[in-house]
């Protein structure tokens, strides 16, 4: 029995999770856990001309919520759609393929998701879509993973660096959301990971 990658449902999710979603045949996302405050679920990394900038995304009921994840509800009484669509237009709007990949993901910041879970899997899809990846992964309904599934490891490749906006201030920046990869690299991005 082939086993199973089993990842978290994140915003924006890393290169790194794409990387290993890249390269694994089967793979499922949990939805069903509690979220974690210290998680991915509502937070990602970009570049900006400070270096490293988390956006994170505010939650009905705060971020010490001990629910299931599936259950998790944006707060939308703040401006955070405007403002992180400024800090990713700020950082990137001089990118090669900003143009090109940010519409793909502008209803991030214009329209009201039903919940967390909702939004990160348009997301995923729409990041799909850009780098021309058929989806090859399920919503993973149990939440206690079967033993034949193994845990998406936290264990990070060496990155391979690109040219990035602020690389003369900061050198490379490693790590951050798959944004930074499709502004800066564009159609070359699958080859990346």
């Amino acid at each position: 029995m082939q086993k199973t990658l089993v990842k978290t449902c994140d915003y924006f999710p890393s290169i790194d999770w794409f990387r290993s979603y890249v390269h694994t045949p089967h793979c499922s996302i949990a939805v069903h856990r509690n979220y974690h405050r210290r998680g991915m679920e509502n937070r990602c990394n970009i570049g900006s001309a400070q270096g490293p900038l988390a956006l994170t995304v505010p939650l009905l009921g705060g971020r010490n919520q001990h629910k299931p994840l599936h259950t998790i509800q944006i707060a939308y009484h703040t401006r955070w759609q405007h403002q992180q669509a400024q800090a990713i237009r700020s950082a990137y709007g001089r990118a090669p393929f900003f143009d090109h990949y940010y519409r793909l993901f502008e209803p991030v910041f214009t329209d009201a998701f039903p919940s967390l879970v909702h939004m990160n899997f348009f997301i995923i899809d729409q990041s799909l879509k850009a780098l021309k990846i058929e989806p090859h992964h399920y919503v993973l309904e149990n939440p206690n993973p079967l033993s034949e599934e193994i845990k998406a490891s936290d264990e990070r490749l060496a990155p391979k660096a690109y040219l990035q906006p602020f690389s003369e201030r900061h050198g490379f920046m490693p790590h951050l959301s798959l944004l930074d990869l499709l502004f800066c690299v564009g159609p070359a991005s699958l080859k990346y990971l």
